[in-house]
């Protein structure tokens, strides 16, 4: 695994040479939370609430959480600012982004 500062202050973080059946079953877990969420009704953007979940798994928030207990927490903590539009440092839409 992989981590780094970026120049505006945010930090990258990935993996190299994973498994491709573990990192695409990984991904789509992470899709999956996030489309349930905004199902559910989360304000937040798509790519904003992959990224909390990315960190939240990784952090092991919600390691003894079943998927319907993550989304409960996750729309408990959202704010209703969270569904302004966030554009990426390249002035693009999050929505736009992909899991992957």
């Amino acid at each position: 695994m992989i981590g780094y500062l970026d120049e505006d202050g945010t930090a990258t973080v990935t993996g190299r040479r994973l498994p491709a059946d573990q990192a695409a079953a990984a991904c789509a877990r992470i899709e999956d939370l996030a489309k349930a969420a905004k199902r559910a009704g989360h304000p937040g953007r798509i790519g904003s609430l992959r990224a909390d979940i990315y960190l939240g798994l990784l952090e092991g928030r919600w390691q003894e959480l079943r998927r319907e207990e993550i989304i409960t927490d996750l729309l408990a903590h959202a704010t209703p600012g969270e569904a302004a539009q966030k554009p990426t440092p390249d002035g693009t839409s999050d929505d736009n982004l992909t899991a992957g």
